[in-house]
């Protein structure tokens, strides 16, 4: 009996010790408001692609450098399977020779080992200035305000009562295309600053980008689907 009495006064003097019970359960924290998560900075960087050059391809006819030099306008790269493509349509892409050129169009071809990555340019390239083993990167992009309207809050992406705002959407897995700094021209406004970027999930797949810039944007003139050039901090 004293052995049993001894021991239950061991057991108890265990639980009081802080460590030695078993610690309660913290709820979860509850899900941010949509108001919250507007006020939340972006803090991932532009996908700037720098030392990214065409494929070390030639042949007799098609191909030589990487650059299609029956079309002029046309490269391609190699990249692994499971990376997304760095090149989207809108990048603004300065090369060795022809300087700035605005991807038009990219198509994607799957092989056994890798990804071939085929982009069309506005510009015709060089194969010896502009193709392997010279590097091109990435200057800007060209983007549109997404086109949405909200009774006295959103006209075509641009903030009615905060006019220096645009919304912008675009996918969860790929980088956002501008960054705090970045230059924005409008139509209207012309050049602008981004001095903020915020977001919100957009459906299943999408972010909302909320981008404000240091000028006001006119709805009709620089909303959807005017075109907005970003040119990158460097």
């Amino acid at each position: 009996m004293l052995y049993r009495s001894c021991l239950i006064v061991l057991l108890v003097s265990l639980i009081m010790i802080p460590g030695c019970s078993k610690k309660k359960e913290e709820a979860p924290a509850p899900a941010p408001k949509i108001s919250d998560v507007i006020k939340t900075p972006v803090a991932r960087k532009s996908p700037k692609l720098n030392g990214v050059r065409p494929y070390n391809y030639s042949d007799k006819s098609t191909w030589k450098n990487g650059i299609n030099i029956k079309l002029g306008n046309q490269f391609f790269i190699n990249i692994e399977k499971t990376e997304p493509s760095p090149i989207k349509v809108g990048n603004i892409l300065t090369f060795p020779s022809i300087g700035d050129a605005v991807v038009k169009s990219v198509t994607r071809l799957e092989y056994k080992n890798y990804s071939s990555i085929f982009v069309n340019i506005d510009k015709k390239m060089d194969p010896v200035a502009d193709g392997f083993p010279h590097p091109f990167t990435q200057k800007g992009i060209i983007i549109s305000a997404t086109a949405f309207n909200q009774d006295n809050l959103w006209k075509n992406g641009i903030h009615l009562k905060d006019t220096n705002t645009f919304m912008f959407v675009g996918g969860k897995n790929e980088k956002k295309p501008f960054n705090i700094g970045d230059t924005a021209i409008f139509t209207g406004a012309k050049e602008t600053k981004i001095t903020s970027i915020s977001t919100e999930p957009w459906g299943a797949n999408d972010f909302c980008y909320y981008i404000k810039v240091n000028k006001a944007l006119s709805p009709v003139d620089d909303g959807a689907p005017k075109k907005i050039t970003i040119i990158f901090t460097k």
